[in-house]
């Protein structure tokens, strides 16, 4: 799996399918614009093999996400990357979530009070 891809993340024009692989309550909170939500990757979403459009993963922190990108890699995806530092880092640069209504949120899942405590932008919440 191939690393990083956030710089294409911040392009509107960038053409990427987002999994998430969070919880669905993380989930539900708040998440990428234009985010699915695949959770921990044991349900794959169907791929088209002539389907060229690269896929980034992201959870919590990268953890996650690197076992579901794998997960999408065995089953036939040939470009897949795992979001670094996952969605705290992209709330912690400052960039937009989404929550469930597809509106702008400041608030995300801090997934524990320990893993919460590396969120210092928005408004953290563990429900």
């Amino acid at each position: 799996m191939k690393g990083d891809k956030l710089d294409s993340l911040y392009d509107s024009d960038a053409s990427l399918k987002i999994f998430d692989t969070r919880t669905r309550e993380e989930f539900e909170i708040s998440r990428l614009p234009g985010a699915v939500w695949i959770g921990d990757g044991d349900t794959i979403p169907p791929h088209n093999p002539d389907d060229s459009v690269p896929v980034v993963v992201y959870c919590s922190i990268g953890y996650r996400s690197g076992l579901a990108g794998e997960r999408l890699l065995d089953s036939g995806y040939s470009e897949v990357y795992n979001l670094e530092g996952g969605i705290f880092h992209w709330v912690n640069a400052g960039k937009k979530l989404m929550n469930s209504h597809g509106a702008p949120t400041d608030t995300i899942h801090g997934y524990s009070p320990l893993w919460g405590s590396w969120i210092n932008q928005g408004v953290v919440v563990y429900e």
